[in-house]
């Protein structure tokens, strides 16, 4: 009787304690490059920079574990990129970034900053799948290629934003005492020259979202 009862409150105890969600560290840079070719970085506590027309933009991310990596840009004009992933059946979080991923890769930068505006870099790192952003950003991408401007994308298009905003609340507690840290890496903008430059460190519980503004 006393050997039921102790299983009963073993299996209870199980139910009742979530699973410990794995952590991974994940390190960003958002850099920029001005038109006297002076690389220059956020301000990672505020997420912000304040760019000049003519600027250009690379982004960099690194991980010891195998984590799925979003990266959706809203710029100035209100459109929408998915930057990564491009495939969604071969994401590259399928694999740890331990190299380090440039976007763009190689020596290209994002074009120029044109006028007056922001440009918002949403920025979600989990350990699961999202399938449910996957399925807005594909149906955006769809009705986008069909007319840019009907109404359907455009209610697409607010649709993904929203997905963003409830993950940000659904793991508003999870992401408030993430730990992070400003480091110094090694990275590469022109071949084989590597630069020292600041980039911000965070060991996450489970997912991690930031929002980075570039305003011009």
């Amino acid at each position: 009787m006393k050997t039921s009862i102790h299983i009963f409150f073993i299996i209870l105890v199980l139910i009742l304690i979530p699973p410990t969600l794995p952590a991974f560290e994940l390190t960003y840079g958002f850099f920029y490059q001005t038109d006297r070719e002076e690389i220059k970085t956020i301000d990672y506590t505020e997420g912000r920079a304040n760019l000049n027309p003519g600027d250009l933009v690379k982004l960099y991310f690194k991980t010891d574990e195998c984590v799925y990596l979003y990266v959706i840009l809203e710029d100035a004009r209100g459109d929408m990129v998915c930057i990564v992933p491009r495939v969604f059946n071969d994401c590259r979080g399928n694999s740890p970034i331990i190299q380090g991923l440039y976007i763009p890769d190689d020596l290209r930068w994002f074009p120029p900053v044109k006028g007056i505006g922001n440009e918002t870099f949403y920025l979600i790192a989990s350990v699961k799948r999202l399938i449910a952003l996957e399925d807005l950003l594909k149906n955006f991408h769809k009705e986008k290629r069909v007319n840019p401007k009907s109404v359907q994308t455009l209610d697409t298009r607010q649709a993904v934003l929203k997905e963003i905003r409830t993950l940000m609340l659904e793991h508003f507690p999870l992401t408030r005492d993430i730990k992070s840290e400003i480091q110094v890496v090694a990275v590469t903008f022109r071949g084989d020259e590597y630069y020292s430059f600041p980039a911000e460190k965070v060991t996450v519980d489970n997912i991690f979202i930031k929002t980075v503004i570039l305003s011009h």
